[in-house]
């Protein structure tokens, strides 16, 4: 007898795009391109007039060349977050290979290589390039934020017991809609009493925490893919790694501020490490990713391939939460140092030199 095939697809990003419109998911393709493709078309744009305008001898230009450098910055990671999804949809497909009674088959093919290349490549890059110079005001408030360190201890507790939670449960699903499959003619009527001997709905169901997931694409690796290699490295370096060290780092940067002991150019330092740690970090990506591809895959619905969101993408979402908490109140905390919190003697002198340097090497670059 030969097999049924349930299901069967080969799709790109901009076919992907092309079926949410074509069906009424407007949303989901508006979303879609503009992470996919404008995003990634904005962050060349905007490298390569940085590049240019930053050596310019108009002031304006090299402001502008500024702002589009930090800009770059700020958007490089967000051109993959359906990539993370995509990701997740390899693991669920292949979830469902239990032969010879159902096999699920997926392939990351050469477009999932290039576009992770490029993700990866144009984000880390965009790490060397320099920043525009801190302003000796950006230390210079009144305000104070008591116990900082303390509250930052309170965020990281929460946010490490949900990132181990939500790590280890479900944060995405899917499953095989049987009887959507019997009234589209997919399975024939017919064959009913044979499907139910098969136990083919408690086959066709798939789970996937990041967790499983890492391990997962640990056992590909030994087969030499290259795409299961490409995908570790994005979720269990980026998503996880990145995020959990910089929070390690904000809550050293929060306590060197409590206690008030470090000099601003060390404070500057931490700094520079949690701002290119932020920039890496993943989580929200991951996040976003999964929340768009699950809304936007309910055009699959009518086909029987039904996409869902596991409890642990909630508490992902608290994890993140607590990560994006930490980082403005440790922000909030260093602008507010205050001049007599620091060394006597040495606040405004580190600040005004510091400044001073850093705009030197603007003024050289320009030249």
């Amino acid at each position: 007898m030969d097999a049924i095939t349930l299901k069967e697809a080969t799709d790109n990003m901009l076919s992907f795009a092309k079926l949410l419109w074509d069906t009424g998911s407007w949303s989901g393709c508006i979303l879609i391109l503009t992470f996919s493709t404008i995003i990634p078309v904005m962050k060349i744009v905007l490298l390569v007039l940085g590049g240019i305008w930053r050596h310019s001898k108009d002031e304006r230009k090299v402001t502008w060349a500024r702002r589009m450098i930090s800009c770059v910055q700020v958007i490089s990671k967000w051109a993959c977050p359906d990539m993370f999804a995509y990701i997740l949809m390899l693991y669920l497909i292949r979830s469902l290979n239990h032969p010879p009674t159902l096999n699920g088959l997926m392939i990351l093919d050469v477009g999932f290589t290039c576009f992770s290349v490029f993700c990866l490549g144009s984000t880390i890059s965009s790490l060397g390039v320099r920043r525009p110079p801190p302003t000796a005001d950006s230390y210079d408030h009144e305000a104070k934020i008591p116990y900082v360190g303390f509250i930052t201890s309170g965020l990281f507790v929460a946010f490490a017991v949900l990132m181990g939670i939500g790590c280890s449960m479900a944060c995405m699903t899917l499953r095989l809609d049987i009887d959507t499959l019997y009234a589209n003619g997919t399975i024939d009527a017919t064959m009913k009493p044979f499907v139910d001997q098969l136990n083919l709905p408690a086959l066709a169901h798939s789970n996937v925490s990041i967790w499983a997931c890492c391990i997962d694409l640990l056992k590909m690796m030994k087969s030499a893919e290259a795409n299961s290699f490409f995908a570790f490295v994005m979720l269990a370096i980026f998503v996880l790694f990145a995020t959990v060290a910089h929070m390690v780092v904000l809550l050293i940067l929060a306590f060197k501020v409590q206690l008030r002991r470090d000099e601003v150019s060390s404070l500057r330092r931490w700094e520079e490490v949690s701002a290119a740690l932020r920039k890496v970090s993943m989580l929200d990506v991951f996040l976003v990713g999964v929340l768009i591809v699950v809304t936007s895959g309910s055009i699959y619905a009518k086909q029987g391939v039904v996409l869902g969101f596991g409890p642990g993408i909630w508490i992902l979402f608290g994890a993140e939460a607590c990560h994006y908490a930490t980082y403005y109140l440790v922000a909030l905390a260093v602008a507010n140092r205050t001049k007599d919190g620091l060394p006597k003697g040495r606040a405004t002198e580190d600040v005004d030199s510091d400044a001073s340097e850093e705009t030197t090497e603007d003024e050289e670059g320009a030249i």
